[in-house]
């Protein structure tokens, strides 16, 4: 059964591009019985701008040959590649024939060259965590204390939470019974790891400040004996963090007498040259015992 080539070559019956020919008894009673046109055949690849050939044979003649029938210069300008040697490991004169190639630009197929390999995952070695956490040292800021006394409740008592991103806890005659709130300043040039999550180029913070925050406030408010988790996480607004004027937040947890506890993350800007604006909620999530 005849039929046209898929893949385009060069005939060395004709020297030239394969003809319509090549598809009929008549071009392979030639290609048996007339001389091969090697050379012109060479000189045909050359106008198609060929880069790289490969010999695909047991011993590379074909390019000995073929480097001798182009010019000297056009010789040095390509890459001539074989797929087995006499007295070299098959397979590394392959693997370096075939990095060349990729190195050229051409696609490989790197599925069918696993394919005759077995290969299945492999299950690690589990160990158990020790779950420290190694926050950057937070130094001392006065001016950080008197921003967050600056807007504090009035009336509030403020107990330090000793967590770099709760900041204090506040303990005001208007709070509801089961409600725990902590004021803190988010200030990307005290804790330089607020500046590193970015995004369309401004610092954001980041979705694990949200769960740190979280887990961290019930350790404190629900008792740090018992492990928490969180569901129904949702962010509701990105709180970009300005290097320039520092982010008051407020963290509220409230304690439910049935279901989940709540727990939601707002914020304000904290700046003297403009007036107070209002909260606004970034993240929410129910808080439960694990």
């Amino acid at each position: 059964t005849f039929a046209p080539p898929q893949t385009p070559f060069i005939s060395t019956v004709t020297g030239e591009m394969a003809p319509a020919a090549i598809a009929t008894p008549d071009y392979w009673v030639d290609h048996l019985r007339q001389p091969v046109r090697f050379a012109a055949a060479m000189t045909t690849l050359q106008q198609q701008d060929c880069n790289v050939f490969l010999e695909i044979g047991p011993k590379p003649i074909l390019l000995g040959m073929g480097q001798g029938c182009l010019p000297e210069e056009r010789v040095s300008q390509i890459q001539w590649l074989l797929s087995l040697r006499a007295g070299q490991a098959d397979w590394s004169v392959l693997m370096q024939s075939l990095g060349k190639l990729y190195g050229a630009g051409v696609e490989i197929d790197w599925q069918r060259f696993d394919h005759g390999y077995d290969r299945h995952r492999v299950l690690l070695p589990t160990y158990p965590f020790q779950r420290r956490r190694y926050w950057a040292a937070e130094p001392s800021s006065s001016k950080a204390l008197a921003d967050t006394a600056r807007i504090a409740p009035p009336g509030a008592e403020q107990i330090a939470s000793g967590h770099p991103l709760l900041g204090h806890s506040l303990m005001a005659a208007a709070h509801r019974p089961g409600e725990h709130l902590w004021c803190g300043i988010l200030d990307p040039q005290r804790l330089s790891y607020l500046g590193e999550h970015r995004l369309w180029g401004s610092a954001v913070l980041f979705l694990g400040a949200y769960v740190e925050m979280a887990l961290a406030a019930a350790k404190i408010a629900l008792g740090s004996s018992e492990d928490y988790q969180l569901s129904d996480l949702q962010l509701h607004t990105p709180l970009f963090l300005s290097e320039r004027d520092p982010c008051t937040v407020q963290v509220v947890l409230t304690e439910q007498s049935q279901g989940a506890n709540r727990f939601q993350v707002y914020s304000q800007a904290a700046t003297s040259r403009e007036p107070p604006q209002s909260w606004v909620l970034h993240a929410s999530a129910n808080i439960h015992s694990a």
